[in-house]
């Protein structure tokens, strides 16, 4: 079968990362274009459904994540954008489909990972934008079931670790300019694809 969400994400990635400033650009298209055509086309190839939605999503939070890295910000239309899609893509789903069990479960992580955010964003330098981004993470992992939110959010917060003592141990300070946003969505959808491939 041909991942066309992966063919279409490799195009969007590139054009992405294309457009954002860089004095790598090329370097930062492709990059961009591979991990984001990968993460796509692994969605598709695993079943991971609905496929459409996560062909939505995947390119704001590819966006989210390559804006915070460069400029340490994450602007609100792609924030609370990706949230609505999420949102509103789940509960098209879950009414098409009659079963409200998902999407609720997928409102619970996500409202979750809101409340535990935006508390340590008031006791930490953790931005509100990190706090936003949560909400659409929470959605698409609770999607998947509790485990598969499990291993998700497990992979961010390693992730996350994994690359704050990377820049640690460079002698770069953890601080405010830290961008959390692209760990985070990494770690949390190779967090869900680990889990599919290993557990099922």
């Amino acid at each position: 079968m041909i991942p066309l969400a992966g063919v279409l994400g490799l195009l969007f990635g590139a054009l992405l990362g294309a457009v954002v400033p860089s004095r790598r650009r090329w370097l930062q298209s492709c990059v961009c274009g591979l991990l984001l055509g990968g993460s796509t086309a692994a969605v598709q190839l695993l079943g991971i459904a609905p496929v459409w939605l996560y062909a939505l999503v995947f390119p704001l939070w590819a966006g989210i994540a390559l804006i915070d890295y460069r400029q340490h910000r994450i602007p609100d239309v792609l924030s609370w954008g990706s949230a609505a899609v999420a949102l509103a893509g789940t509960a098209i789903t879950a009414g098409l489909a009659s079963d409200w069990t998902n999407f609720g479960r997928a409102t619970a992580v996500a409202g979750g990972c809101l409340a535990v955010t935006a508390v340590a964003a008031m006791l930490t330098p953790l931005g509100w934008g990190d706090v936003k981004l949560s909400v659409s993470l929470g959605v698409m992992l609770g999607w998947q079931g509790w485990q598969q939110a499990l291993w998700g959010l497990s992979g961010a917060v390693l992730c996350a670790g994994l690359w704050a003592a990377i820049l640690l141990m460079s002698g770069r300070r953890g601080d405010s300019h830290f961008a959390l946003a692209p760990p985070w969505i990494l770690g949390a959808v190779a967090g869900l694809i680990a889990c599919v491939l290993i557990v099922g």
